[in-house]
This record gives C-alpha cells, sequence and structure tokens, in this order.
C-alpha cells in the first residue's frame, strides 16, 4: 500500500545518531507506515499509550518479570532503530541481550490519571538509543494502582497495544496465583505491513504489527466490555469494499520541512496542520446544512495542542470538524433529528476542552461513520443502533475505537481485579481516521455507498486538487485556505 503518509518522505538534513552498541541485529527496513510515523515524530512525538487499572498488590518485580516475557516474546519490544546508507532499519536484540522494559514508580491519585498519561504522551523516544516502550506503574493506594503503558506508533498499532495489556493482565494473574509463566517462544520479526489498511480486514493476524495472533484474545476482548466489538466482519461486506484504494501526494523535502516549519510556528503538531488542511478541503464538499459555512477566508487557528483541545477550529469557536462529522451524519441516515445526538456530542466535547486530559470523543464519531458497515447491517434499526453507538463513543471511549471495548470493564485474574483500561493517543495522532481516508481514491463514493448516494468524478477529483493546493499555499507560508478548481 503507497500509504498516505509517505507523501511527506523527505531527506532530513541531520544524520540520525549511530548505536555505539552493535549487539542488536539488523532485522528489515521500515515499512512505508513505520517511516512515516518516524517522520511525524520528528516534528512532535507519535506515541500511544494505555492504561489498566488494577486491584491488587502489583510489585516492582513482578510487573519487571512479566514484561520481560513479553519482550522475549515479541521482537519490537526489544528493537532499536538504525540507519545505514540514509535509510532506517529495525535492529532487534537477541532475547537474552536485550535491555530490559524501564518501569518508573510513582504514587498518586486518581484524579491525576490523564494528567499522567499526557505527560508520558508527550515525552518523546529516542528509539536510536533506547526502547521505544516504557511503563510506568502509578499506585494510588496500597492496593490499588495503573499500569501506563506507551509506546512508539511505529512499533505497533492500538490493537497491538490492546492484546499487549491483555497479555500483561493475563501474566500478572498467573504470577499472583502462585503459578510460573509458561516458557515464551520468541515470534519472528514482523514483516512489513505495506497495504496496512486493507490487511485490517483480512482477520486478526493482519492487524497485529507487535502482538501475535493468540486464539483466545479476541474472545478475550469482546467479553471485557458491554459495547460492540471494534471490527465485524459482516457478510454482506465484500472485501472489494472494505478495500480502500490510495492515492498519494508526494511533497518534496522543501516543502516538507515548510509545512513542519509552519506548523511549528502556530505551535501545532504536524499532523494537526495537516487534518487541519482536509477538513477545509472536505467539508464544502460533504457540508449541505443551513449552517454551512463560508469557506472563503478559512485559516488554521490550532493554538492549543498543548492541552489537547479539539485540533481544528475555526472562527467564532465553531468546530470544523464537529460540524463536518454530523453532516455526514445525516448524509448517512437521512434523519433530521441528528443534531440532538449532536448535542450530546458536543456536551462532551466541551467537557474535554475544560481539563488537560487526552480524551477528545470526536474521533470515534468519525470513525463509527467512516466504518459504517464493519459495524451495522442492513435494516432499518442500522440507523437507530448507529445514533445510539454514537453516543455511547463520545461518552465512554478515550480517542479510538481500539480500546472501547476495554473500558468500563470488569475481569478477575489470578489475585487481582482489573476494573478499567484506557487507551490514550498523543494529539499528533488525532484525526487518524479522517486523515487516512481523505487520500482514498474514492472517498466521497467510500462515505456515502453506504446510504446508496454518492459523489461524481469531478467532486473526487476537486478534492484531491484542493487538498494538494491548499497543503502547498501552506507550505509556502500562506495562511489562507486554497479554494481554487482544477
Amino acid at each position: 500500500m503507497n500509504d498516505l503518509l509517505t507523501l511527506f518522505k523527505r531527506k532530513l538534513n541531520t544524520q540520525a545518531p549511530t548505536s555505539p552498541d552493535n549487539r542488536p541485529t539488523i532485522a528489515r527496513p521500515l515499512g512505508k507506515m513505520e517511516y512515516s510515523a518516524w517522520i511525524f515524530d520528528q516534528a512532535s512525538p507519535f506515541n500511544i499509550g494505555a492504561a489498566v487499572d488494577i486491584h491488587g498488590n502489583v510489585t516492582e518485580d513482578t510487573l519487571a518479570q512479566v514484561l520481560r516475557w513479553c519482550q522475549i516474546r515479541y521482537p519490537m519490544l526489544r528493537s532499536i532503530l538504525r540507519q545505514e546508507h540514509q535509510k532506517l532499519y529495525f535492529a532487534c536484540y537477541e532475547p537474552a541481550e536485550a535491555p530490559v522494559i524501564p518501569i518508573e514508580m510513582c504514587s498518586s491519585t486518581e484524579e491525576n490519571r490523564d494528567r499522567i498519561a499526557t505527560e508520558e504522551l508527550r515525552r518523546p523516544f529516542d528509539g536510536y538509543h533506547e526502547l521505544m516502550i516504557r511503563v510506568k506503574l502509578v499506585r494510588f493506594s496500597e492496593d490499588y494502582c495503573s499500569v501506563f503503558v506507551t509506546f512508539q506508533h511505529l512499533i505497533g498499532d492500538g490493537f497491538s497495544h490492546a492484546n499487549l495489556l491483555v497479555d500483561i493482565v493475563n501474566l500478572l494473574g498467573t504470577v499472583s496465583s502462585g503459578d510460573s509463566l509458561p516458557s515464551p517462544e520468541p515470534l519472528p520479526f514482523p514483516p512489513m505491513l505495506e497495504d496496512g489498511m486493507a490487511s485490517r480486514f483480512k482477520g486478526i493476524k493482519g492487524l497485529l504489527q507487535l502482538v501475535s495472533c493468540q486464539s483466545k484474545v479476541m474472545g478475550q476482548l469482546n467479553q471485557l466490555g458491554d459495547m460492540p466489538a471494534p471490527l465485524r466482519n459482516d457478510a454482506d461486506v465484500p472485501f472489494a469494499e472494505r478495500r480502500p484504494i490510495v492515492e498519494t501526494f508526494t511533497f518534496n523535502a522543501a516543502e516538507t520541512a515548510s509545512l513542519i516549519a509552519y506548523a511549528k510556528q502556530e505551535q501545532v503538531t504536524l499532523y494537526a496542520l495537516l487534518i487541519a488542511i482536509t477538513m477545509d478541503v472536505i467539508h464544502p464538499l460533504l457540508a449541505e446544512s443551513p449552517k454551512q459555512k463560508d469557506t472563503t477566508e478559512r485559516v488554521i487557528t490550532m493554538p492549543m495542542p498543548i492541552n489537547l483541545r479539539p485540533f481544528l477550529s475555526i472562527p467564532k469557536n465553531d468546530f470544523g470538524l464537529f460540524s463536518s462529522t454530523v453532516d455526514v451524519v445525516r448524509k448517512l441516515t437521512d434523519k433530521k433529528n441528528i443534531p440532538e445526538m449532536a448535542k450530546d456530542i458536543r456536551r462532551e466535547i466541551k467537557s474535554a476542552m475544560k481539563k488537560d486530559s487526552p480524551r477528545l470523543f470526536v474521533m470515534p464519531t468519525v470513525a463509527a461513520i467512516m466504518d459504517w458497515k464493519l459495524f451495522f447491517p442492513k435494516g432499518s434499526k442500522g440507523v437507530d443502533r448507529a445514533a445510539r453507538f454514537i453516543v455511547s463513543m463520545a461518552k465512554y471511549s478515550s480517542t479510538s475505537l481500539t480500546f472501547l471495548n476495554l473500558t468500563r470493564m470488569s475481569t478477575k485474574t489470578g489475585n487481582f481485579t482489573v476494573t478499567n483500561a484506557r487507551g490514550y493517543v498523543a494529539p499528533s495522532i488525532l484525526g487518524t481516521a479522517l486523515f487516512s481516508a481523505v487520500l482514498f481514491k474514492d472517498l466521497l463514493n467510500i462515505h456515502l455507498s453506504y446510504n446508496e448516494k454518492q459523489f461524481s468524478g469531478e467532486d473526487a477529483a476537486l478534492l484531491k486538487h484542493r487538498f494538494k493546493t491548499t497543503a502547498l499555499a501552506v507550505a509556502q507560508g500562506s495562511n489562507t485556505m486554497a479554494q481554487s478548481k482544477p
């Protein structure tokens, strides 16, 4: 897959540091998706995280034993980066020689949970000299703690994270019961997932870049919460309809450097800047509501990613992403009462904005809309289920569908009880679902074919042209969104 983010591929002016340790063996070059994650990391830490709340006395030694087991089994957890001949490679340690996964210990209160997660997401990884994963054990009381796991996005995705959490919880339960851990069988280094979006629908084995398929994993995940599972391979959805066709836009080194410089000037992440451009481009084509906004002088006004407010705002404090989401829902459902549902989402968004928290509620809504057929079968009840589900995600998930079914759980493992799990995503990754879709060759058809409505090919061509034109205008220092036609 010509991954959408490879459009920002460039040669950096600075050489990557060379690791003084020759022990790790080069495994393979970075794939396009992985390289893209590394590029975005140059502008802002491109991390994802998760936390699980555990009732019971989790000791540092026990956690270290469990993490070592995971590290022996999963090669990405013992890998660093190497640069040779202007190419980036994964270099993997042998299990016995790998540095241990760092564990930080601290005490705090539950009210600080999201602040801690935010701090962990903002801390960068030096992938050349250290592992790209870290763990923090935060004690709320003697027998109640939260385990935070953070890693650089290029070594795994959200599904990897969710399954790693399941492994950690199960292994902690085994140790707490006085049983010995089974001998971990080291897995081979994972291959490149060039066709990443397509592979997400080829079965669970294609999903996991970090963690291998275990027959019981998805069953465990689906049982942990009362929400629907993140992915459903409905029989009425042919594979061809679920596989996006991607068109790549390539910016040269100078253009990419200008985009990064502009993002830093505006105090936004590169990803946030590009999402803002994306929303500016796509909104006029999707919005047909009475609240459609004049976009002739749209500007990027995103000076506050540090407190994780929504990554796109426009004059008068209207949220472009929110408006576009509601417009798409209206189109997909033909229902006029969507604004009532949208009010709930807006209230949740405003609530999230009031604190320094990574718990934004916008992207799950967008993701649910875009994966419409994966979540809901055909039929008259599908629309009502969708409306309830979208509101539920807005209230209970933490920026990502990946962790939706780990939320509000209660499960027993050994002498421990797990009462909650959350997925966290860095502000530089917010908007993955929408930005991943904007370069689909048939983007608008993908959106609206679910309701048998399709934009014309001319509209799709206009969308692509507007994205390229607008991004280049921003790269050249203009803060006015381009509105020209091809």
